[in-house]
């Protein structure tokens, strides 16, 4: 699981869809490398945790940050972005 599937990220500045692909080269790079070494797939998938973690933090404090600042903190700007969207589109978009 990569990007939005693992990272809750407010939905400002493409930071869920960058840190989706970075989280897939960072995924692949650290598999590629444990076969080469012969070191075993789960050391690899912690690599690839601790490495995502610093990043993913950041990537998500800035897409909160850009929604600070594009609401005011105002309470009813706020409130549709982080509640009723998300519920409209559970509704809306059909699960697979």
């Amino acid at each position: 699981m990569m990007g939005d599937a693992v990272h809750v990220m407010p939905p400002f500045g493409a930071q869920g869809g960058n840190t989706a692909l970075r989280d897939a080269a960072l995924l692949g790079r650290k598999l590629v490398e444990a076969r080469a070494s012969g070191t075993q797939v789960e050391e690899a998938i912690a690599a690839y945790q601790d490495e995502m973690a610093h990043y993913a933090f950041q990537a998500v404090d800035t897409a909160a940050g850009l929604m600070r600042r594009l609401t005011g903190g105002a309470a009813v700007p706020h409130g549709v972005l982080t509640r009723v969207l998300p519920r409209l589109h559970r509704v809306t978009v059909p699960e697979a």
